[in-house]
């Protein structure tokens, strides 16, 4: 099982919104169509035209994973969307069975191998406390 890594084409749409949904609704978290996920209705625009970078992994020529890096600042990219096939869910790693993406030209200041992971643009410290926990806050926002 060999799933090749490429960038997003609009004749992947359909199957990048089914994949959306699927991927959700199996943990429980599909509010249905709504206005947050508009960006996913204007991929290109949301993404690729504004330095940032949504792929797919094609495994058996359909969608299987997703997931994309929106251009924040100069040394900032947010990951967002990311889904995997529910089928896929505890089969262990596809990393060593992945074909290399490199970014687009263009997006040379979104790096794979150079980002800082975090879970928010503003520090814990920064967040309201509602009396939500860690996990709950971050749903709300």
């Amino acid at each position: 099982m060999t799933m090749q890594i490429r960038r997003y084409q609009g004749s992947d749409h359909d199957q990048v919104l089914c994949l959306h949904r699927v991927a959700l609704a199996a943990i429980g978290a599909d509010a249905g169509p709504s206005p947050w996920d508009d960006d996913l209705e204007q991929i290109e625009q949301s993404y690729l035209t504004v330095r940032g970078d949504f792929l797919v992994g094609i495994l058996d020529d359909r969608v299987a994973a997703m997931g994309a890096l929106r251009h924040i600042d100069q040394q900032t990219a947010e990951l967002k969307r990311m889904r995997v096939s529910p089928s896929l869910n505890n089969k262990g790693s596809v990393a060593g069975s992945c074909t290399p993406w490199k970014p687009a030209p263009g997006n040379s200041a979104i790096s794979p191998w150079s980002w800082t992971p975090t879970t928010s643009r503003r520090p814990p410290s920064a967040l309201p406390n509602r009396g939500l926990s860690r996990d709950q806050e971050r749903r709300t926002r």
